[in-house]
């Protein structure tokens, strides 16, 4: 992999190199290199300094926020005057009781297998 730098940072990565302003560089690096990384002359670090932690906790809030927008949109379900069947009604109270319970049981919203759960019609 080559990492394209620019002012001391990795600004885009790609199988090989292509040709270039003077001011940029390319430099061999492995594939844990990402782009934002800084870039000394010899190493790379990540400038990303949080703990593991505070990463889980971050992406949990993330969770937490787009899983309340789509308890949001669907409020208007549990209306007592609404006028869906109580089929339906039904349908949307299991919705959004899923939708409550993911962030008892994710592993991170970023892995391929996160699967929201399915909106009824």
């Amino acid at each position: 992999m080559k990492a394209l730098i620019f002012d001391g940072g990795v600004v885009q990565i790609e199988p090989k190199e292509f040709e270039i302003h003077s001011d940029w560089q390319w430099v061999d690096c492995d594939d844990t290199v990402k782009v934002s990384w800084k870039y000394d002359g010899t190493n790379f670090t990540d400038p990303d300094t949080r703990t593991d932690a505070e990463i889980a906790e971050e992406e949990l809030n993330r969770l937490r926020s787009k899983r309340n927008i789509r308890l949001e949109q669907s409020d208007w379900t549990q209306i007592p005057d609404c006028s869906l069947s109580s089929k339906q009604k039904t349908d949307w109270a299991t919705y959004r009781t899923e939708l409550r319970d993911i962030t008892k049981t994710y592993q991170s919203m970023y892995v391929e297998e996160f699967k929201w759960p399915t909106k009824p019609e």
